[in-house]
């Protein structure tokens, strides 16, 4: 769990599926899943966990069923569900995230700039983007 840690700590945002071998939702899913990684590769972190395996974990972030969703940013879960999911709804979710921080960057032309910036712009640009979530 010490790497799955580090992910949801990093500042990647992270997508946990949380599966079990003989669910066939969770089975249906996992392509979905293999392709969001692909997708969001450099990104964002996609990580199936056998739920079996790490029952403690899903009780933690609220999960009761398979397939169990927790998507972390900055080590706080942002959001959990259960269930199928179609895959715009989870790229969707995990690209609010992805994005807040893209569109930061290219407003603001480097990352030099983004550093330089003062407190007053930082906070107008986190309320204008939040308004997008």
């Amino acid at each position: 769990m010490n790497n799955i840690q580090s992910k949801i700590d990093g500042s990647r945002p992270t997508l946990i599926m949380f599966y079990a071998t003989w669910c066939p939702h969770c089975h249906r899913m996992m392509p979905i899943v293999d392709d969001l990684a692909v997708l969001f590769d450099g990104r964002a972190n996609i990580v199936k966990l056998d739920g079996e395996q790490y029952p403690q974990e899903m009780k933690t972030c609220g999960i009761d069923a398979f397939p169990g969703w927790a998507l972390f940013k900055d080590g706080q879960e942002v959001w959990h569900d259960e269930g199928e999911k179609p895959a715009s709804e989870l790229e969707d979710m995990v690209n609010r995230f992805v994005l807040f921080l893209l569109d930061i960057l290219y407003k603001t032309d480097s990352i030099c700039q983004l550093y330089a910036l003062t407190d007053a712009v930082c906070f107008y640009y986190i309320v204008s983007f939040s308004r997008r979530l």
